[in-house]
C-alpha cells in the first residue's frame, strides 16, 4: 500500500477552484487580491488517483467540481471545527426550497447560482 491521493479526474486550475468557491458563496468571481506569481505558485492542480482506484476500488462520487464542492461545503459547514452557531448563515424558519434552507445569496438573488443541488450555506 502506498500514498493515496484523492482527486478529481482532470486537471483543474487554481483560479477556477478560486472562482467556484467565491460562487458557492454568493460572492462575484473577481472578489479577490491578485499576488504578483513566486517560483513555488501552485497554477493548476492534477491529482491521480491510480493508487486509490486499484488498491482499493475506490470511484468518485462526484462528477460534476461545482456539485461535489458545494456538498463539501455544506458538510464542513456542519460538521467542521468551531462554534457551530458560527457556521450557520440562516435563522431558524429562513426561507427554503424543497424543505432545504436556502443561502444568504439565493435569498437575495432569488435563485442559485449554482443550478444543481441548490447550496445550502
Amino acid at each position: 500500500m502506498g500514498v493515496h491521493l484523492i482527486g478529481v479526474d482532470g486537471e483543474l486550475v487554481g483560479i477556477t477552484v478560486l472562482r467556484e468557491i467565491l460562487k458557492c458563496f454568493g460572492r462575484p468571481e473577481d472578489d479577490f487580491d491578485w499576488e504578483r506569481y513566486r517560483p513555488g505558485h501552485d497554477r493548476s492542480y492534477a491529482i491521480d488517483t491510480i493508487n486509490l482506484r486499484t488498491e482499493l476500488g475506490w470511484e468518485l462520487a462526484y462528477t460534476d467540481f461545482a456539485a461535489g464542492l458545494i456538498e463539501i461545503i455544506v458538510w464542513y459547514r456542519d460538521n467542521g471545527p468551531g462554534d457551530s452557531r458560527q457556521r450557520k448563515s440562516l435563522r431558524p424558519g429562513a426561507p427554503s426550497r424543497g424543505g432545504r434552507k436556502l443561502c444568504r445569496a439565493c435569498i437575495e438573488l432569488e435563485f442559485c447560482s449554482i443550478a444543481s443541488p441548490p447550496h445550502l450555506l
